[in-house]
């Protein structure tokens, strides 16, 4: 089956809102609902009590210069 990417979103923001966005972010899957607002699409995902977690953080050298990536991921089965 293919994958469906349901939000995507790739922007430019300050540390500072980049962590106001975390801790919200972070209050929304402690209560198990998370509902994200993409133009006026709502995508409503469900969280189980358990999920797999994931977190990188890697360096990647070009001739110009180095590019550090961080990222985290949560993967669960809807049947969970």
């Amino acid at each position: 089956m293919k994958k469906e990417i349901q939000v995507k979103s790739k922007e430019r923001y300050t540390i500072s809102e980049v962590a106001q966005f975390m801790r919200d972010l972070a209050d929304k899957i402690e209560s198990g609902k998370l509902t994200i607002v993409q133009g006026e699409e709502k995508i409503k995902i469900n969280l189980p009590a358990s999920v797999r977690f994931q977190f990188k953080a890697h360096k990647k050298p070009t001739k110009k210069t180095t590019w550090q990536n961080m990222s985290i991921d949560l993967k669960w089965s809807e049947d969970e």
